[in-house]
């Protein structure tokens, strides 16, 4: 089993930025940002060749607005304010040295997923399939 939880905060000063001859100066901004999120894993090995696991986690770019009302007041979805992945994966051991992973997930949010030309394109609940083989030598 394993769990994280993390909080980033940034305070960020921007100093004026002066324009062209004939373009004004842009004034200074001072821009402060925080971003969350958890994550719960367990795992199983089932003899020494097969483990099953899932995991549950949670990312919000922006911690003080995690209903995503600030995106709604401008016309975008609210959505893009979370995401709350659930997966569940199967580990075979080939060899000592080779392995294959199937995981699959449920996904609600399209936080950290680039935004379309019209962000009402992009889904509120999709899912992904991966499957990953790693080899050591």
């Amino acid at each position: 089993m394993a769990a994280e939880y993390f909080y980033q905060r940034a305070d960020i000063e921007l100093p004026p930025l002066q324009g062209l001859p004939d373009v004004p100066a842009l004034p200074g901004q001072e821009i402060r940002q925080s971003t969350e999120g958890f994550y719960f894993q367990a795992r199983y090995r089932l003899f020494d060749r097969f483990e099953f696991g899932t995991y549950y986690s949670v990312f919000h770019p922006n911690a003080d607005d995690r209903s995503g009302n600030s995106l709604a007041a401008i016309g975008k979805p609210d959505y893009y304010a979370w995401l709350r992945d659930w997966a569940l994966s199967f580990r075979c051991d080939i060899k000592p040295f080779w392995l294959i992973k199937v995981e699959g997930h449920l996904m609600d949010g399209a936080a950290l997923v680039e935004v379309p030309a019209d962000p009402a394109d992009a889904e509120r609940h999709w899912g992904l399939v991966a499957v990953k083989t790693t080899f050591n030598f």
